[in-house]
């Protein structure tokens, strides 16, 4: 199995769920902006700060750099400072993946852009502009999305988010934004990881060109003067197929995985045999006071049904007292004035497809809890180790909410997003059978819940292989409540 690199990391390289076609590339190796490939303003900006002229794209050492300057170019004394702009003169896009190794300029009060724009074709209000980043010094990654209201279209529409990388200075060195764009999501990458998912119906068609550009700020400062953002290659791809695992995204009628073959018992833990009130030995943290008690009688939930108006999930038929099955559980609480119980287990690594499998019981729908997959073992190469497993890149990423369960997806603790739905609120007081069907080269993974596909969801590219489970009970909207574990069962589903 491929681990991540540095060098994959400033290579890029487009998801690798499905296979692509390069359609076009740049890697400025000429002494000179090639502008039968590019185009550029020249000239000044209404209602900015710089106007934005060809000359101040320029290529040193096989690098853009899209330079800013402060006084105003003597054909648009109206605007103090001059910076950049340049798109594709001849070729256009439709949906694909869009990527571009930059470094910001270092200095505040910059745009610093890469992004896709269609002009109006239908009248005056048709445009649509698909920003994969308009990042900000230091360490601020802005994505948005603008289009007109199909029904107004007086009435331009944005959805738009910004992520700030604590203590990170995106000046100092090259990441690869990216952005997969099909007839449903815009998913937005930061070095091969999924900072944004974007459901969407409007960014529909074609013809969009491709933009490099800066713009100055308000908020600039004198060092801004003579700075650039630089730029080493940008790339954009077509599928060549329809996209190998097709995940739903929603669509809960059918697993992505095939969950065939033998099973190879990795790790099997149950809580019988630990006395009353210990803390189970863990490989890895434990924060708070996990502990082992009795389990209350209770049932187990075998298999469900949606409720009539499908806000939740029930049994679909009676189910039979099994207190023999859990007659000691692990206990997770999230009490005022002390840290939430969370637990980590280590295991071998694994890769390939992956099962994990554990009986969970919360005492009230109103219970928050939280699991995740990491690969704590596998840092990526520009981030120190840091001891909190939640800093590490996790997987599948199970979220228990008063809502319902949601799938969700965390990269590190400064990124992250949930799916768009939550599928249903898990029945309380029951043994409920959570389980994952991971496939580790698709980057995909299956949600069961008491022998019930509820549906299934992407993670990081870059994630190859998953070495620990952490459960986290998260702090409870009224009173503090109880999720009680038993049984974690990971194997390793080998090839038929």
């Amino acid at each position: 199995m491929k681990q991540s690199s540095l060098k994959d990391l400033l290579e890029g390289g487009p998801p690798c769920h499905s296979e692509w076609n390069l359609v076009f590339e740049d890697t400025f190796q000429a002494d000179q902006v090639d502008w039968e490939v590019w185009n550029s303003q020249a000239g000044a900006s209404r209602g900015r700060l710089s106007s934005r002229w060809p000359e101040n794209c320029i290529i040193e050492d096989g690098i853009l750099r899209l330079m800013t300057h402060r006084g105003p170019h003597p054909d648009a004394p109206e605007n103090p400072w001059t910076s950049a702009s340049m798109w594709t003169r001849h070729q256009r896009f439709s949906y694909g993946y869009f990527e571009c190794r930059l470094r910001y300029a270092p200095a505040q009060g910059l745009n610093n852009a890469f992004w896709i724009y269609r002009d109006s074709d239908q009248g005056p209000n048709d445009s649509l502009e698909i920003d994969f980043n308009e990042g900000h010094y230091p360490g601020e990654i802005a994505m948005a999305l603008h289009w007109y209201d199909p029904d107004n279209r007086e009435h331009r529409m944005t959805r738009s988010q910004a992520i700030d990388v604590p203590e990170a200075n995106l000046a100092e060195s090259f990441h690869v934004y990216g952005c997969e764009w099909n007839e449903r999501f815009i998913l937005y990458y930061f070095d091969g990881c999924v900072i944004r998912r974007l459901p969407h119906n409007v960014a529909r068609g074609a013809n969009m060109r491709l933009w490099l550009s800066t713009m100055v700020y308000p908020n600039w400062t004198p060092q801004l003067d003579g700075k650039s953002m630089d730029v080493d290659w940008i790339r954009a791809y077509t599928l060549t197929g329809p996209a190998k695992t097709h995940v739903s995204f929603g669509n809960t009628e059918h697993p992505q995985i095939e969950a065939t073959g033998a099973r190879s018992p990795v790790i099997e833990q149950d809580f019988h045999s630990i006395p009353e009130g210990a803390v189970p030995h863990a490989m890895g943290e434990i924060l708070g006071k996990p502990a082992i008690v009795q389990s209350p009688p209770s049932r187990i939930c075998t298999a469900v049904v949606p409720s009539e108006d499908g806000s939740r999930i029930q049994p679909a038929e009676p189910a039979q007292a099994k207190t023999d099955r859990h007659p000691k559980a692990l206990r997770l609480m999230a009490p005022p004035h002390r840290a939430a119980d969370t637990i980590h287990f280590d295991f071998p690594v694994q890769t390939g497809r992956i099962e994990v499998a554990f009986d969970l019981l919360i005492t009230s729908p109103w219970t928050r809890m939280a699991i995740g997959l990491t690969n704590s073992f596998q840092t990526r190469p520009d981030y120190t180790r840091v001891e909190d497993p939640w800093a590490e890149h996790c997987g599948p990423y199970l979220l228990l909410e008063p809502s319902g369960y949601i799938e969700a997806l965390e990269e590190r603790r400064w990124i992250w997003e949930t799916k768009a739905r939550a599928l249903g609120m898990l029945p309380a007081g029951l043994w409920n059978l959570v389980r994952l069907v991971i496939d580790l080269q698709k980057h995909v993974f299956d949600l069961h819940i008491n022998n019930a596909y509820k549906d299934s969801a992407q993670f990081a590219q870059y994630q190859d292989a998953l070495k620990g489970i952490l459960f986290h009970k998260k702090t409870d909207p009224f009173e503090p409540q109880q999720a009680l574990i038993d049984h974690i069962r990971i194997s390793a589903l080998k090839p038929e």
